[in-house]
């Protein structure tokens, strides 16, 4: 497809005539009137002007393409081909950036692969991605819901591996890339330093114990 730029873009379509009549006003106006009549005989007796009024309006070159590849994105995120549908929407949305469907199927995919990461116990992978979604989108709940989820889980796992320094340092983060859950995290920090503490104290007790014994 060249642009009316002079720049030129490689599309793959699914219709040989996909784009024989775009220079032929004329012929697309039957073409339309055409298909609207054979698809919804009670309206026959429209004239034209009438039935044109009911289809959407043209796009442009660069927002066509930019439907290719939105649903093109939209098959890939049906796969669970996260970093596909990424690509995808994201060139989507380079193409047409005033698509707010186009951006929410990008916010989407960055969502739900870092839900997908996080229970693969890719917590890193998962929390880099919320940060950027955030970075975007800030106030899109579902980006401030698994920021939440994805540190939380991370910390507890590292709890339960016994890196209770880096449990700690990660609650930490969390906290201060989203402020409004800091007490959330501040809570869970008190959590486990009151839990190693316990820990500490039995070990300590058992070893009294041993000790005495001999």
């Amino acid at each position: 497809v060249y642009l009316s730029n002079g720049e030129k873009l490689e599309v793959e379509t699914t219709c040989a005539s996909w784009f024989r009549y775009r220079n032929d006003p004329e012929t697309q106006r039957k073409v339309i009137c055409k298909l609207i009549r054979d698809a919804s005989p009670h309206l026959k007796d429209q004239t034209d002007q009438m039935l044109l009024h009911q289809v959407p309006q043209p796009i442009s070159d660069k927002r066509l393409i930019a439907k290719i590849y939105y649903n093109r994105g939209v098959d890939l995120l049906g796969i669970n081909d996260f970093a596909g549908a990424l690509e995808a929407n994201a060139i989507a949305y380079c193409l047409d950036p005033q698509s707010k469907t186009t951006f929410g199927n990008l916010l989407a995919t960055m969502n739900n692969w870092a839900i997908v990461l996080c229970n693969q116990k890719q917590f890193e992978q998962a929390a880099a991605l919320l940060q950027t979604g955030l970075a975007h989108e800030p106030s899109y709940p579902p980006f401030q819901n698994n920021h939440t989820h994805v540190y939380h889980y991370w910390v507890e796992h590292l709890y339960r591996q016994g890196d209770i320094r880096e449990a700690l340092a990660i609650a930490e983060t969390a906290g201060k890339e989203q402020p409004s859950q800091k007490r959330h995290f501040t809570l869970l920090q008190k959590q486990i330093r009151g839990a190693k503490a316990a820990a500490d104290g039995e070990i300590l007790a058992t070893q009294e114990t041993g000790t005495s014994i001999h």
